[in-house]
């Protein structure tokens, strides 16, 4: 499913949450067709740690360093610059976030029944309770990626992930990135021993190995960790007005 087809499915509501808050790039290194966020949004029952928003297209081969440099050539000899004409928003993606509402208010549910998320273990339960009108196909953070994608290219797009510009500030790995993993890991069944032995060693070479470790990015293979089974933590998330 493309990205434009799954925000047009959301309802208003996270749509309106989404207009409060900020967005940061996460550098990575090993996937170009791959980008992550730190995102935050401004309410007042907001985690003020943000949480991590990935989006991967799957379908754009192009997107690697070798086909990269081969487009500018197409592009200049075609009177353009690169594949300007491709955009985020049209490509079949694949998303993930790393909030609970990702995961408790249905958007999980849409993206393992309409393949637009890739986990271990499919999500059969439908979230009649928490998403009773079965239109919350992205969580609010999701939402401000599309915003943020929606009118540009993947040329433009690449060149923002590349170099530090006003259009898009780089999370810092100690005040950004490292918060919203601490914050994630406890909810995925990870020890507190663990969660700080793990925050201890990432530095900025080791950052997107341990990500995917821990399923807090998108993939477009399953994870041991994208199956949460800890109902005493379900249940305490539930009751926070994070979620809402």
């Amino acid at each position: 499913m493309d990205f434009q087809t799954i925000f047009r499915l959301t309802n208003k509501k996270p749509k309106d949450k989404a207009e409060n808050g900020n967005i940061l790039g996460i550098k990575l290194r090993k996937k170009q067709d791959r980008f992550s966020f730190v995102v935050r949004c401004l309410e007042s029952y907001s985690n003020p740690k943000g949480h991590i928003a990935s989006i991967m297209f799957p379908g754009v081969e192009f997107l690697n360093k070798q086909q990269e440099e081969a487009m500018d050539v197409w592009g200049d000899l075609l009177g353009g610059h690169g594949y300007q004409w491709k955009t985020p928003k049209s490509e079949e993606v694949l998303v993930k976030c790393s909030c609970p509402a990702f995961l408790f208010y249905g958007s999980e549910f849409y993206a393992s029944q309409f393949g637009y998320h890739i986990d271990g273990n499919t999500e059969n339960r439908p979230p009649v309770i928490r998403d009773p009108d079965g239109n919350r196909y992205l969580c609010k953070h999701l939402i401000r990626v599309y915003k943020y994608i929606e009118k540009i290219s993947f040329d433009r797009l690449l060149k923002r992930f590349k170099m530090a510009s006003e259009n898009l500030q780089m999370a810092s790995l100690e005040e950004d990135i490292l918060p919203a993993i601490a914050d994630y890991l406890p909810r995925i069944g990870v020890s507190p021993e663990e969660s700080k032995e793990v925050i201890a060693s990432i530095d900025n070479k080791n950052l997107e190995d341990v990500l995917e470790k821990y399923g807090i990015l998108v993939s477009n293979v399953p994870n041991q960790f994208d199956k949460i089974n800890d109902k005493e933590n379900i249940n305490s998330l539930l009751e926070k007005e994070i979620l809402k």
